[in-house]
């Protein structure tokens, strides 16, 4: 390997690496809906236990209140891996594809054409990495 393509090789991969740091049948989209939608009803449940326990509230009626949020929160979770899979898996891939092009690259390229052969995607990889600093809220 030249020096040019290794220096190449290392700096996209460190752009790959630093982007990685920070399901069933459904698709992504849906499975985002999925997850708002049950985390809509968990804290719909919480907000209404907040506003109806009071000094008044019998163990039962507490009781109660404890079951609803635990069916919602119950709920939550498996939306929330899925949508986690989706970003993991979305990156995953771009990762897969970025890894497997620069095992690729023709000798005879420039490192100029090198990288602009790489273009694509190392834009796989900028867009997996923002859906999921977006889910993250970094």
């Amino acid at each position: 390997m030249s020096g040019s393509r290794l220096a190449l090789t290392v700096i996209f991969a460190a752009a790959a690496l630093s982007a990685a740091a920070c399901s069933g049948s459904e698709t992504p989209a849906e499975n985002t809906q999925s997850a708002c939608d049950a985390y809509a009803e968990f804290s719909g449940a919480v907000s209404d236990a907040r506003a109806s326990i009071d000094s008044s509230s019998t163990i039962e009626e507490i009781q109660a209140e404890r079951d609803t949020i635990e069916n919602a929160y119950q709920d939550l979770g498996p939306a929330l891996e899925s949508v986690a899979e989706d970003r993991r898996t979305a990156l995953d891939d771009a990762w897969t594809n970025f890894d497997d092009a620069v095992a690729n690259i023709d000798e005879s390229m420039t490192v100029p054409q090198a990288a602009a052969s790489l273009s694509d995607d190392i834009e796989q990889i900028r867009n997996a990495r923002d859906g999921l600093e977006s889910e993250l809220g970094c």
